[in-house]
């Protein structure tokens, strides 16, 4: 499940579109058959991915000629309308992924964003081609463009991957950002009240391991008055345009308090995901021991079993009026008390397995709630909203 989520991101809406889950299944399946790294089971997805989307694109294309072909003016013009709600629905994480993508391939694509495309002019990904990509994969074809087709754009997409790893690689100086909230397409009454202040911002990455990984982005801020800022407040900052403008570092006392607030930012989210991993541990603990629990009460039902069948046997020899019929009683009285002795044997060696493997099991659940963290400053700005 951990390697199946976030393979198909955004775009895991098209396993409903594309095959019965039974399908899917199977192919799920053969890959873990056939697959012995981890790299070729990522090699194997990927290609699945590629083929779901070719599917997706086939099955867009149809349905466009169907629509285009045998419903009129008024079916069109509610398509329209349903496809303008979408875009208003648009949430802040594909706001923000729209933005990162057209950021990084400026010079590579011309964008459309009234329609939530851009038209690949050149790409900077090998594997991916030119041509229109629209984020909004279910609406079809723009009318803006008679006939071009737009294939699905997500965050799983090749072309994604390759934006989301070009914006992670500069190392980013100190700079003065000018944030505008005055036209920004939508109310964001918490930041009113900042309009006309400026400070100092820092930004920390903060990776931890445990049982399960995590990572934080940890915003600290303050204004010139020396006030923090919350981070929730900060994080809506940035779905501002901004200005950038050259800045000179900030004074030492400014980056010590920064420091300061950042580690302590940091210390505050350790501890609350120590606290996390250790609910998660009991849980999986808990799972542990009702698995061997399971595992030996089966083997007791088969002892049980074999012991009913053996009552019933020599109820029957009881009753065999034959010669022969009380031979084949007597030899199935035998057949059972071997059955019977068997079983018993498999209860010690199930309990000696199971509860060695549970152990270990709890040994490495135990090593993996052990954290480890690391801290990695990404930037340090001047800002201002205006």
């Amino acid at each position: 499940f951990h390697l199946f989520e976030g393979v198909f991101g955004a775009s895991d809406g098209i396993l409903g579109q594309t095959e019965s889950g039974a399908g899917l299944e199977k192919k799920i399946l053969a890959i873990y058959q056939n697959c012995r790294t981890e790299e070729e089971i990522a090699k194997a997805f990927d290609e699945l991915r590629h083929e779901l989307e070719a599917q997706i694109t086939q099955k867009m294309d149809e349905t466009r000629e169907k629509i285009l072909g045998h419903f009129d003016e008024d079916v069109h013009s509610r398509l329209r309308i349903q496809h303008e709600e979408a875009v208003r629905a648009l949430g802040q994480m594909e706001r923000k992924f729209w933005r990162l993508t057209r950021f990084t391939l400026d010079g590579h694509a011309d964008f459309d964003e009234a329609e939530l495309a851009f038209d690949l002019k050149n790409s900077p990904a090998t594997e991916v081609p030119t041509g229109w990509y629209s984020l909004l994969r279910k609406r079809g074809q723009a009318e803006a463009i008679p006939g071009q087709s737009y294939r699905p754009y997500h965050l799983s997409h090749p072309m994604a991957q390759w934006c989301l790893q070009k914006a992670k690689e500069p190392t980013l100086a100190v700079a003065e950002l000018w944030f505008d909230v005055a036209n920004y397409n939508a109310k964001l009454s918490a930041l009113e009240p900042l309009r006309g202040r400026s400070g100092w911002l820092h930004l920390e990455l903060l990776s931890m391991g445990g049982l399960e990984e995590e990572s934080h982005l940890l915003f600290t801020a303050q204004d010139d008055s020396g006030r923090n800022i919350d981070p929730e407040l900060v994080e809506q900052i940035f779905r501002l345009d901004s200005e950038v403008m050259e800045c000179q570092l900030p004074p030492l006392t400014i980056r010590e308090r920064l420091q300061k607030d950042a580690h302590l930012y940091a210390d505050s989210k350790l501890r609350e995901s120590l606290e996390q991993n250790n609910v998660l541990f009991q849980e999986k603990r808990d799972q542990l021991y009702r698995w061997a629990d399971d595992v030996v009460a089966a083997a007791e039902r088969e002892l049980s079993l074999a012991k009913a069948e053996l009552r019933a046997a020599e109820k029957a020899a009881g009753i065999a009026t034959t010669a022969q019929a009380q031979l084949e009683a007597q030899n199935r009285i035998r057949e059972l008390e071997s059955k019977k002795r068997q079983s018993r044997r498999r209860i010690d060696d199930v309990e000696d397995s199971v509860f060695a493997k549970r152990n270990g099991l709890i040994q490495e659940l135990e090593q993996r709630v052990a954290q480890t963290h690391s801290v990695k400053p990404l930037f340090t700005i001047r800002w201002r909203l205006v």
